[in-house]
């Protein structure tokens, strides 16, 4: 089982302008394999119906809308930028789901929570079904982006 990430199409042209991963929230939602993941997708809103139940009693581990990335940092050298965050950890997660999408959140560049990317957590690709456990999403060690 591997993972990979994508970036979407329209994530280009906001990160180099509107969008600012060093001070923007940026959050992490579980979606089913009921999405069809397109490049053209753009905001949240496209996708954000596929997302993973949040169950309040008895809870499932997760929180509609997903979990704010934090310890966001964007690094540049001569030649490139990387935009890094912490590991994100849903606690005693219970669920199915196939892709991680990444947003912003907020008005950028006149797109309502605006997408990055996602993250296919199996390539084969088959559905994740976890029952009570930890889940953890670990990024590169090289940086969830690099241009």
């Amino acid at each position: 089982m591997g993972s990979t990430f994508t970036l979407y199409g329209a994530a280009r042209k906001q990160i180099l302008g509107a969008i600012d991963l060093a001070t923007d929230t940026v959050k992490l939602a579980l979606v089913t394999s009921s999405y069809t993941p397109s490049l053209l997708d753009s905001a949240w809103a496209q996708v954000s119906d596929f997302e993973v139940a949040a169950v309040a009693s008895p809870s499932n581990g997760y929180t509609a809308g997903g979990k704010e990335l934090t310890e966001c940092e964007v690094t540049n050298t001569a030649t490139e930028s990387t935009f890094d965050a912490a590991d994100v950890t849903w606690t005693l997660l219970t669920g199915t789901f196939r892709y991680g999408v990444l947003y912003v959140v907020g008005t950028k560049g006149g797109v309502v929570n605006p997408l990055l990317g996602y993250v296919l957590y199996d390539s084969t690709p088959s559905d994740i079904n976890i029952n009570a456990v930890d889940w953890t999403t670990q990024w590169n060690g090289n940086g969830i982006i690099t241009c």
